[in-house]
Formats: structure tokens, C-alpha cells, sequence
């Protein structure tokens, strides 16, 4: 019986996830800048990325999500572009961002960058359900 549980409390924290916060961090960073293809760094697609992952290492951004939120609320569609691209720019986890931005590139008929936006909304919700 103590053989079956060290076994399992050796293999329960062998799969423990590591938090590394300053890791978590670059990650973040380095993920973002591969997603918007930025110069000098190989391209990144939506279902490459460790969501869960980019999640803790991203910056809170608090006070614009609750901006945005209200312009949606009020369906002010410019403000609320222009504040979900504010916010993209400090905190890319931010669902309802990307979902507004999606809307949008529907609306101008950009059906594949809308996509882009659609695609990383939905594995962030899953990552956060996960973590639930």
C-alpha cells in the first residue's frame, strides 16, 4: 500500500505544471509577436500556441477591458474597435477583445483575419475553462 502511494504522489508531482512567471512572461511576449508576425520572427498559427500558458504570462489590463466592455454595451462599434485594439496591444488574452475585432473584419469583409481573432478567442476560453 505505501509503495502504491509513493508511486502515485511521484507521478502526481511529476506532472504538476511548473509556474514560471518571468518564463510565462517571454512566452507571452514571443508568442504575441510570432502572431502578429512581426519582422525577424518565424510566423505562429492560433492552434500552436500553449493558450493556458500565454494566459499567465499575459499583462492585466483591467480598467480598458471594462471600456470595452461598456462600448459593447452601448454598441458603440468605433469606440469599442478602437479600445479592443488598445487593449490587443497590452493584454492579447483578452477574449472579448478579439471577438470585437472579429466582428469588425467580418463586417469588412476580411473573413480570415476575422478567423485569426475567432481562433484564438475560442482556445483562450478553453484554456480558461481548463483551468476552471
Amino acid at each position: 500500500m505505501r509503495a502504491l502511494l509513493a508511486l502515485v504522489l511521484v507521478a502526481g508531482c511529476a506532472t504538476t505544471t511548473v509556474f514560471d512567471p518571468a518564463g510565462d512572461r517571454a512566452y507571452y511576449e514571443e508568442t504575441v509577436a510570432r502572431l502578429l508576425r512581426q519582422p525577424g520572427r518565424p510566423p505562429l498559427r492560433p492552434d500552436q500556441v500553449d493558450f493556458a500558458r500565454l494566459r499567465r504570462g499575459s499583462a492585466c489590463a483591467t480598467a480598458v477591458a471594462a471600456a470595452l466592455a461598456q462600448a459593447n454595451a452601448r454598441d458603440d462599434r468605433a469606440t469599442a474597435l478602437r479600445t479592443a485594439e488598445a487593449l490587443l496591444a497590452h493584454d492579447f488574452t483578452d477574449v472579448a477583445a478579439h471577438l470585437t475585432k472579429a466582428r469588425e473584419l467580418h463586417d469588412a469583409e476580411r473573413g480570415a483575419e476575422a478567423g485569426f481573432h475567432e481562433a484564438l478567442a475560442l482556445g483562450l476560453m478553453q484554456a480558461r475553462d481548463a483551468a476552471d
